[in-house]
């Protein structure tokens, strides 16, 4: 039986020649043993909020890429750095994640790219070195993650606003938008996905950033993650055509283009079967997905775009 893997999971062999060239993580990775058990706090909504033990780096994509892009996702092109410049990246010592900016305040990924090995370990923390400045965020998955890993949202609050990625660039300004609604989504349509991850199946992740076509095979809520106990009805089925994510894509955004400028967030990398040619998003626009998203915003005092009207500094969309 064909083994479902997180996108983020590589081996530390794999990624020593990333480590090279990139900043690791100042602590263990997510499904390393915690060094205490969590403490946690009730929020609203059903959010899991813990008391981070491990902090992680995480590094901008226009700093990470240095000129040095390399295929990531399989069937994908080289990423322009200007055209993401909400996107980031964190490296530990066997885990590799994407990351993504919604609004001055809201860092966004994949659950599993911050949680432990089960619900009594804490979520990670976050450090975000831009500017000339850290900015630090606390992260907080939903509650349900461990019952339906279709759950597989993180989102993280910075302490305080960050600048507007992109301004002072060649490229696009602005927060990445959600998709609003479930409605533009069809069987059959193309999206982008991004992040960073192998040149080839099983092979080893290299520095860059790659984005490439997938489509739409199953919505939600019937989607069905393999080997999944319950219903995931939060996941987007993709099949190759002719991109597909690799170990490393975990936590980078999915998008669906209104037209050749503007683009919404569909999904979450979350997991893949390459020798299937499928991977699965978490969305981004189930109800599930934006009651956890509106309670966790709403708990935090921060807007995102795409969710509220109010939020400043998106992108077109």
């Amino acid at each position: 039986m064909q083994r479902l893997t997180p996108v983020s999971v590589v081996s530390a062999a794999l990624v020593l020649a990333l480590l090279r060239a990139l900043p690791a993580a100042v602590a263990a990775e997510p499904t390393s043993p915690a060094s205490s058990p969590a403490t946690s706090a009730a929020a609203p909504g059903g959010v899991a909020a813990s008391a981070p033990t491990r902090t992680l780096v995480i590094k901008p994509l226009v700093d990470a890429l240095d000129d040095r892009a390399e295929p990531m996702v399989i069937g994908g092109v080289q990423a322009s750095p200007g055209a993401y410049p909400a996107s980031f990246q964190v490296t530990t010592a066997d885990r590799i994640c994407t990351w993504f900016l919604v609004g001055s305040q809201a860092l966004l990924s994949a659950a599993h790219c911050v949680a432990g090995a089960d619900a009594t370990e804490p979520v990670a923390n976050v450090e975000l070195p831009m500017a000339g400045k850290t900015f630090k965020a606390t992260c907080s998955i939903s509650a349900g993650y461990w019952k339906d890993r279709s759950q597989d949202w993180t989102a993280c609050r910075i302490a305080e606003p960050v600048p507007v990625p992109g301004t002072g660039g060649t490229g696009m300004v602005g927060f990445e938008v959600l998709d609003g609604s479930l409605e533009a989504l069809a069987v059959d349509l193309k999206v982008e996905i991004s992040g960073y991850g192998c040149v080839t199946p099983n092979g080893a992740p290299v520095p860059g950033y790659r984005i490439g076509t997938a489509s739409v095979r199953e919505l939600p809520p019937d989607a069905l993650l393999p080997q999944a106990a319950v219903q995931t009805p939060n996941a987007i089925k993709l099949a190759q055509s002719p991109a597909i994510l690799c170990e490393g894509d975990s936590g980078g955004p999915a998008f669906r283009y209104v037209d050749n400028i503007r683009r919404v967030v569909i999904g979450i990398n979350s997991r893949t079967l390459i020798k299937s040619r499928i991977s699965f998003l978490a969305s981004v626009s189930t109800s599930r997905a934006r009651t956890f998203l509106s309670e966790w915003a709403a708990a935090n005092h921060v807007t995102i775009c795409g969710l509220h009207p109010q939020a400043a500094n998106c992108r077109p969309s």
